[in-house]
């Protein structure tokens, strides 16, 4: 029997599922840990206009956050690891065995054959210096040859070689300075991949439709779309798990498509209020929650498109603009910049046309704004749009 909800539900299970239902109610180290070991993978990006992707994922979840704070979760307690999952991902260390499917797949890809058999003295080579002389990056490796870097230009040798072992899980990211990365092998820096000895798998299983759905809470029945990217071919598994009733097929007022939802998540569904408290908080460009856009187009009445890749021509709002939510709905988008001056500077803002802000809501929006001036550790803030 199908689960059959209202929008309203389904956002505020989403938001629940999240840990945006009471927006940046966790606190420090812990908070970092619970919003890594809860939604399981937080998508990395380097660029860094106001915080990279993972820090702006966490400062909507957890108070008094700052820039890089996860990396001591990261590098230095090694509790987490960088790897192609949904795309490039930062994902608990337990869960690395969940991605052998994207490495099986990248070893088998003609180019990555070609370059491998072509510099394969070379790589050698350089395994065995990272093996007695520990990690590197790609400055550190003097070779100027020029290859194709895979995105239409040519790159150094050294960089396309260590990014090539890295994706086949040959090596490890080991940790990140002011952007550059250093690697080294996956045995010396994770203790718990020195004993690995099963062979990479490329069948997906029951397993990869349960981590990924509980790190959304909800998604499609159909497969596809951003929240399922990384694991073609679950829509048959789905099916057998709907059938066996692990999951459930739910059904929303006034949206074309089925979703699934885990069958022990049925209870937070239930749990439907409205809303006393809200507050404004500004959503990464890449966050889990907006992974599957036409999803929140049909929940939120909310049409989002990252445009950094978009020609400026062509954009319809700007360059790095993050969506502004309030309590349950998205009311706007703002672009905000930390400046060479260490200055929060709104370059752009735009309310959503379906939301009349109230005295309220620019009472939430002016605080939302100072706890992320806050959280960047800004000394003020110009182009301010509170009037």
């Amino acid at each position: 029997m199908n689960l059959s909800i209202s929008q309203a539900q389904a956002r505020h299970f989403l938001l629940k599922k999240q840990l945006l239902y009471s927006p940046q109610a966790l606190r420090g180290y812990e908070g970092i840990e619970k919003v890594f070991q809860h939604l399981r993978i937080i998508q990395y990006d380097p660029l860094n206009p106001c915080g990279r992707n993972p820090d702006l994922v966490l400062q909507s979840r957890i108070r008094d956050y700052h820039p890089d704070l996860y990396h001591k979760w990261l590098y230095t307690e090694k509790k987490g690891i960088e790897c192609y999952d949904k795309e490039l991902c930062i994902i608990p260390i337990e869960d690395f065995s969940m991605t052998d499917h994207r490495r099986l797949l990248l070893q088998d890809r003609s180019d990555q054959k070609q370059f491998l058999k072509k510099y394969q003295k070379q790589i050698e080579a350089l395994l065995q210096r990272i093996e007695q002389e520990g990690e590197i990056s790609s400055s550190d490796i003097k070779d100027i040859t020029r290859v194709d870097s895979g995105w239409g230009t040519d790159a150094l040798y050294g960089r396309i070689a260590l990014e090539t072992l890295w994706r086949m899980g040959r090596l490890v990211i080991s940790r990140r300075e002011k952007g550059r990365k250093y690697y080294d092998l996956p045995s010396k820096i994770h203790l718990s991949l020195q004993e690995r000895e099963t062979p990479l798998d490329l069948a997906l299983s029951r397993e990869h439709v349960r981590r990924r759905l509980a790190s959304v809470g909800l998604l499609p029945l159909a497969g596809g779309g951003g929240g399922w990217q990384g694991l073609g071919g679950v829509k048959k598994i789905m099916k057998e798990m709907v059938q066996d009733g692990e999951l459930r097929e739910v059904t929303i007022d006034d949206t074309p498509r089925s979703y699934v939802v885990a069958k022990s998540d049925e209870q937070i569904i239930q749990e439907y209020a409205e809303m006393t408290e809200k507050k404004v908080v500004f959503i990464a460009p890449l966050d889990t929650l907006i992974w599957d856009r036409q999803m929140i187009l049909e929940l939120f009445q909310f049409h989002y498109r990252w445009e950094v890749y978009t020609p400026v021509a062509k954009r319809a709002f700007g360059y790095y603009v993050l969506p502004i939510l309030y309590g349950d709905k998205f009311i706007g988008r703002i672009e905000p910049v930390l400046t060479k001056e260490q200055k929060l500077e709104i370059r752009g803002f735009w309310q959503e046309d379906n939301n009349v802000w109230d005295k309220k809501i620019w009472h939430a929006f002016s605080e939302g704004l100072e706890t992320f001036k806050t959280y960047l550790n800004a000394k003020g803030i110009s182009n301010s749009p509170i009037k």
